[in-house]
């Protein structure tokens, strides 16, 4: 900032709350500024101005600071992106004052699912009976087991898919 007059106290300040566009990766941007969930993300106080400065006649450096939680942004998957424009002013002490916006973007990354499942999660199976041991004869049967695990992924619109990751251990017991 600049004002030509020396010793005038210049004040950066946020006017009002951000406007607010989301982009999924790879989508269209949606306006979002009316969402009460995103409130945090918009609200005037996130973006503030760290001291004032006294103009001595040439360009000075008003420093500002953009502050939110991570978790209010953990929405964000991999690429998405969110655009906020802050409307600032700078005054000085005596009734001068001029008006920019400041544009804050944040870019999403992948935030990993976390199984919420604590135990190890045990699936028993009880062999049938064939009609005849020796041979095997009569009908066979195959045996399912079905169960399932706890997930959360904080990334929205993210696709979970359950794997395995490899061959099992095994153990036997004799009766």
């Amino acid at each position: 900032v600049t004002d030509v007059d020396v010793a005038d106290v210049l004040t950066g300040t946020t006017t009002g709350n951000a406007t607010a566009s989301w982009t999924p990766a790879g989508g269209v941007a949606a306006d979002f500024s009316a969402d009460g969930r995103f409130a945090a993300l918009i609200a005037q106080g996130a973006l503030t101005f760290d001291a004032t400065v006294v103009s001595d006649g040439t360009q000075q450096t008003l420093n500002y600071t953009y502050n939110v939680a991570d978790a209010d942004i953990n929405f964000l998957g991999a690429g998405d992106t969110v655009t906020l424009t802050f409307p600032v002013q700078v005054a000085d002490n005596e009734g001068g004052i001029d008006t920019v916006n400041v544009t804050v973007t944040i870019t999403g990354t992948n935030d990993v699912p976390v199984i919420d499942t604590v135990a190890p999660v045990v699936t028993a199976l009880t062999e049938a009976v064939d009609a005849d041991p020796l041979t095997n004869a009569g009908q066979l049967q195959t045996l399912n087991a079905t169960g399932s695990l706890d997930v959360t992924d904080v990334d929205v619109a993210d696709v979970l898919t359950g794997t395995t990751t490899g061959n099992a251990t095994a153990s036997w017991t004799p009766a």
